[in-house]
């Protein structure tokens, strides 16, 4: 499941996905909205919008993988549904992404066919206790309403998806910074290796406290630096084989009291198993409960992202799985459970058997959320939340809310 409460953050209009529902600009703009919170185009998938009262604000998005079956979709649906109903809504703005979904075909009207039928949709959403506002089809060249019966209004072969791109919300998000990639795998844009030609990747233990501390300030020194050289980016990379350090670089990154990880650090050599089993726990469970989309953590978050993605791409191989496992736990902290399920799979990959991304991956697996979202905000595989943390650069995305 994806899943992302839909604010656009900093850009020219805050209160944009409220002007969408009460406008009544068209689907064209929520469609866009859906696309920018998820950072690429969806494929065959279902995607769930909560659409919360009296304003119509659309909020917590969710999409998932459509299932070939019936009671899988049946799963699905419910799967989308429950969290949005947590969540405080109880009406629902439903988009069906089918490339085939209006192509010509003899005997078939283009839009008759979808995967996921309106009427299954509406039953199931009505049995938990929600109704349906719309379902949206968008299929490769076009989309339009799948509920409205009236071809004046919704031809059946839909309105060009050039419309969608060309929207008010398209334009708004892509002045704010936001930018789309080419799909689901282009959200690890960021960690993408470049080439290696040193010596193989090296244990810089064993390790004393005092090793720690200096290897820690390497690192605080990197999350503050307007620049990172190369050598020292290779560097910092191994180090996240030791726990106490990994800890570390996880609760810092995540924008945790630095002088309660210097006393961490201290207690390294007194038999614990690593900073956060010694004493750091309660500070990791203070940031875990923040919200990571106020403006100051989201700027700690981007930088952290922006220095382990560094390191991700420039150490050597084997030395890789540290960074891209502490990305991926940032990644499920902000909701963002696509991008850390595909993380986790790149860091075991790189590090067999490396236990921060078996961590991630169990968190993903059990659908255990970060402190700050409700207890059932509850995603399970193949069903991924979006959020609306944007990305500014080459390798822009974003997502939640």
């Amino acid at each position: 499941m994806t899943s992302s409460a839909m604010q656009p953050g900093p850009g020219p209009d805050e209160d944009f996905e409220y002007d969408v529902v009460l406008s009544g600009s068209g689907p064209a703009d929520a469609v866009a909205a859906v696309w920018y919170r998820l950072g690429y185009k969806p494929a065959e998938s279902l995607v769930m919008v909560a659409v919360h009262e009296p304003k119509g604000r659309l909020g917590l998005t969710l999409r998932g993988d459509v299932p070939p079956d019936l009671p899988g979709r049946r799963e699905l649906i419910r799967q989308l549904y429950q969290p949005i109903r947590a969540a405080g809504a109880v009406r629902v703005l439903v988009m069906l992404f089918q490339a085939d979904l209006f192509d010509a075909r003899p005997g078939r009207a283009p839009g008759s066919r979808p995967s996921v039928r309106v009427a299954q949709l509406r039953d199931e959403v009505r049995r938990l206790g929600g109704s349906v506002m719309d379902v949206i089809g968008v299929g490769r060249d076009s989309y339009r309403s799948l509920d409205c019966r009236d071809r004046t209004c919704c031809p059946a072969a839909g309105f060009p998806i050039a419309e969608i791109e060309t929207s008010r919300a398209a334009a708004t998000f892509t002045v704010a910074g936001r930018a789309l990639v080419s799909s689901m795998e282009g959200l690890l844009d960021d960690v993408q290796p470049e080439p290696f030609a040193g010596a193989p990747a090296e244990d810089p233990g064993p390790w004393t406290v005092a090793d720690r501390l200096g290897w820690w300030e390497r690192w605080a020194a990197a999350f503050d630096a307007d620049q990172l050289g190369d050598g020292e980016v290779a560097a910092l990379g191994p180090t996240l084989d030791d726990p106490w350090l990994r800890d570390a670089v996880v609760l810092a990154g995540l924008g945790g009291d630095r002088d309660v990880v210097r006393a961490g650090l201290h207690l390294s050599e007194d038999g614990w198993d690593g900073f956060l089993t010694s004493g750091g726990g309660p500070e990791y469970d203070r940031v875990l409960a923040l919200d990571p989309e106020t403006e100051h953590r989201a700027a700690l978050l981007e930088r952290s992202r922006v220095v382990l993605a560094a390191v991700a791409r420039r150490s050597a191989p084997g030395a890789r799985g540290g960074a891209l496992a502490v990305l991926a736990l940032h990644a499920w902290y902000q909701g963002d459970t696509t991008r850390a399920r595909l993380l986790v799979e790149r860091a075991l990959a790189d590090r067999p058997g490396q236990s921060l991304a078996r961590l991630v991956g169990q968190l993903l697996l059990t659908g255990t959320a970060p402190g700050w979202l409700p207890p059932a905000w509850v995603t399970r595989p193949g069903v991924t939340p979006a959020t609306s943390r944007a990305r500014s650069g080459p390798n822009t995305q974003e997502k939640h809310g």
